[in-house]
Order: structure tokens, then sequence, then C-alpha cells
């Protein structure tokens, strides 16, 4: 693989637990050049999205600093 192409990992959020996402991350991220994780979550309907980016900012937040440690 180019060590110049940027690998993204797109993972789907289903659960509000952290915990989940770890090992996936801690995974990929020993076995391919990852330079951006994104998390994303379907939206049943519109009136959801601010609820649901607040969510996403917080399993970010809490999987990043899980992985500091």
């Amino acid at each position: 693989m180019d060590s110049n192409h940027i690998v993204t990992l797109y993972i789907f959020v289903t659960s509000d637990t952290p915990d989940l996402y770890i090992n996936i991350i801690g995974y990929c991220i020993e076995h391919y050049p990852i330079k951006k994780i994104v998390f994303l979550r379907v939206l049943e309907d519109r009136g959801q999205k601010k609820s649901v980016e607040e969510s996403l900012k917080r399993i970010k937040e809490s999987v990043s600093q899980q992985l500091d440690l």
C-alpha cells in the first residue's frame, strides 16, 4: 500500500457504549495505516440530527480517552 495513501476507518455506531469500538480501532491501527476514523450513525428522521451528533461526539471523546490510556 502506498505510504502516502490515507486510510479512513468508518465505524457505524450502534451503541452508546464506547468500549465496543476500542478493540476494532486498536486492531485496525495495528494492521493498517489508519489516518482518520469516522463515526457514523443512521438517522431515523432529521429531527434527531442534533442529538445524534452530540451522542457521536461523546462516543468519540470517550474512545479517545480510553485509547490514550
